[in-house]
């Protein structure tokens, strides 16, 4: 959910091999442009150099280097701040559209500047609100900025882009490509399923999809530590570091190598009550609070007649839940906060909801028929998405602390069961990423997902394995591992170094 800073870091490889092509036209006279339900509010020509964004609520003005583009900003109604960067020589015929993270409303400039000098023509927009992750107070009485957050304002962008770029270079583009990480992953979905014309390949990372069962969840976990007013329930950063060495240590050689990571979490039944201060008179040993706490993670959200309504958090995930639940004090965890906003202003519209009222008889299923059409990408209807050939490439990382891997292994299942296994892979790629998280990883998680799209969608060419680094603070290469389409797994050759991605095959 916290998806601004998380483009960058999962090295999504935007820099394609840029052609001149369409002669670009008049900037400044975009601004004339009628459009339907949006006003232009600047057109106009940047020259190749530096560029130095507008400061937004949650981001600072910051200066980017750029090829010369036509900088069109605009407003879609009511409120909806969105920009659509075009470049002015060096166009590779293709847009792409970008997502958002958390609840935040920016426009999504980082993103922006790597298509740019990538050669796409880009479009980006806050979708509605000014806000940063966790604040959710712009919804409360505005189901009209519901909507827009949770699918209108993604398609209506792409419908002006596309209209922009027809009149500026005389040609409409030959593909359109969308990627979101987190909340963003879950507007790619609702792009794939509610949209299916917008894009013809779509990248879908570490996908808020079921968005009213996730916040169920991430209260379902915050009343696990902190129901207790007291805090005897709640770990400290210690207790957690020692619970995430613990749990490393007892499932990395599941996968017959001990390498540090551990390759399918899923398969790791680590009991915390080894560290249980009945064992142990260790600073770092849970008492019997904490560990009852803390055995709840891990177990699904259920209600009263024992169905599961969302997975729990997976084993391996651990080393981040200082920026989901369990933050660096009490109550100021990343999933906590957005949850209980979730909650008092889209659910309920009254701050004086507290999630230790939380009844998941009564809470999830409220929730859901309110807001579940509007916010959920998790439909597995894609029918006319992969009747057009579009193509779909979603990930996730294996030890995600926020947002658990295991409901997107509930989406991809569900795609499976309704299309059946060879149907599905016409189509979608899920990959499952070892020792990555939602805010940092231990393993490799620098890999190019864009490439093997464009090679899907324009040659035809599904992808197979993709080539995954870990990068050291230098900037050195340290090791190097395939990702497998799921389920597959890397699997170790027992021959040459771990460290080295030639020398694992994908079973």
């Amino acid at each position: 959910m916290q998806g601004i800073a998380r483009f960058a870091a999962f090295a999504l490889c935007l820099i394609a091999v840029c052609r001149p092509v369409h002669a670009a036209g008049d900037c400044a006279a975009l601004a004339n442009l009628p459009l339907d339900g949006a006003t232009i509010t600047a057109a106009e020509a940047i020259p190749a150099g530096t560029f130095t964004t507008p400061p937004q609520i949650s981001l600072p003005s910051k200066t980017y280097t750029v090829p010369a583009f036509c900088r069109v900003a605009l407003t879609i109604a009511p409120s909806a701040l969105t920009e659509v960067w075009l470049p002015a020589d060096t166009w590779n015929t293709l847009l792409g559209g970008w997502g958002n993270g958390g609840s935040t409303g920016v426009v999504m400039y980082d993103a922006m500047s790597q298509s740019l000098n990538g050669g796409y023509a880009t479009v980006s927009s806050d979708l509605g609100h000014q806000s940063t992750g966790e604040d959710v107070s712009w919804a409360n009485g505005r189901p009209d900025l519901v909507e827009d957050f949770g699918y209108r304002i993604t398609h209506q962008m792409t419908l002006i882009a596309k209209q922009l770029i027809l009149a500026y270079y005389g040609t409409p583009q030959t593909r359109a490509y969308f990627t979101g990480y987190s909340a963003g992953g879950r507007q790619a979905l609702m792009e794939a399923s509610r949209y299916p014309e917008d894009y013809d390949g779509i990248i879908s990372g570490a996908p808020a999809q079921n968005w009213t069962r996730l916040m169920a969840g991430a209260v379902w976990q915050s009343l696990a530590v902190l129901k207790d007013a007291s805090l005897k329930s709640y770990p400290s950063a210690e207790q957690v570091g020692a619970l995430a060495s613990a749990v490393i240590a007892s499932c990395d050689g599941l996968d017959g190598l001990v390498d540090n990571q551990i390759t399918d979490p899923s398969a790791c039944s680590y009991d915390p009550a080894e560290l249980s201060c009945a064992n142990s008179s260790a600073s770092t040993c849970l008492s019997k609070q904490q560990l009852k706490a803390i055995q709840t993670l891990y177990k699904p959200l259920k209600n009263s007649a024992g169905d599961k309504l969302y997975p729990g958090v997976i084993p391996g995930s651990e080393y981040e839940w200082s920026c989901s639940f369990v933050g660096t004090a009490p109550y100021n965890g990343y999933s906590y906060l957005l949850s209980q906003e979730y909650f008092q202003n889209m659910v309920y519209e009254t701050t004086s909801w507290d999630f230790r009222s939380f009844n998941a008889d009564v809470d999830v299923p409220y929730a859901d028929s309110k807001l579940a059409d509007t916010l959920n990408g998790s439909s597995p209807d894609l029918d006319a998405f992969k009747a057009r050939g579009g193509k779909l490439l979603v990930w996730h990382g294996w030890s995600d602390g926020l947002i658990t891997p295991l409901a997107t292994v509930d989406y991809y299942n569900a795609l499976k069961k309704r299309y059946g296994k060879s149907a599905l892979n016409s189509f979608t790629r899920l990959y499952m990423v070892p020792a990555v998280g939602h805010c940092g990883a231990y393993g490799p998680s620098a890999f190019d997902t864009l490439t093997p799209l464009r090679s899907w969608v324009e040659q035809g060419t599904a992808p197979g394995s993709l080539l995954a680094l870990q990068v050291d603070g230098s900037g050195a290469i340290t090791r190097t591992r395939p990702l497998c389409p799921y389920p597959k797994q890397a699997v170790y050759k027992g021959i040459g170094s771990i460290n080295l991605a030639k020398n694992f095959s994908c079973q």
